[in-house]
């Protein structure tokens, strides 16, 4: 819905360039146009984000999908991952399951599942 010329409220917003296989899918909350609060977006890679939006960046907990089957689940902070992950990789033996630190000063990126789990629950 538009107010005052700005999209507000549940919506969703759907871009694609003519010529080209390019496209974007944002289905969510809206507030003075811009993505804010819980939201699900579509790159043109193909890759999914499902989770929090602020001022339209995601920030907050949310699940990433890349279009190799890996995901990501964790915290935001300004459209970037920040802090414990979990990231799930397929490969050809089966399904493999990491936990990741994504902050830029921590020496040593690779964490224990308690450790993801005390920082996203």
């Amino acid at each position: 819905m538009f107010v005052n010329g700005k999209l507000e409220g549940e919506g969703s917003l759907s871009q694609h360039k003519e010529g080209y296989e390019w496209k974007y899918l944002y289905q969510g909350n809206f507030v003075g146009s811009l993505k804010q609060g819980k939201g699900k977006e579509i790159n043109e890679k193909g890759e999914t984000y499902e989770g929090l939006f602020n001022r339209d960046k995601k920030e907050g907990k949310g699940k990433q999908t890349l279009t190799n089957g890996s995901i990501y689940e964790g915290h935001w902070v300004n459209d970037c991952k920040n802090g414990p992950f979990k990231v799930t990789n397929k490969t050809k033996e089966g399904t493999r399951t990491i936990y990741k630190n994504f902050l830029k000063d921590f020496p040593k990126n690779i964490i224990s599942e308690a450790d993801f789990l005390k920082h996203n629950n």
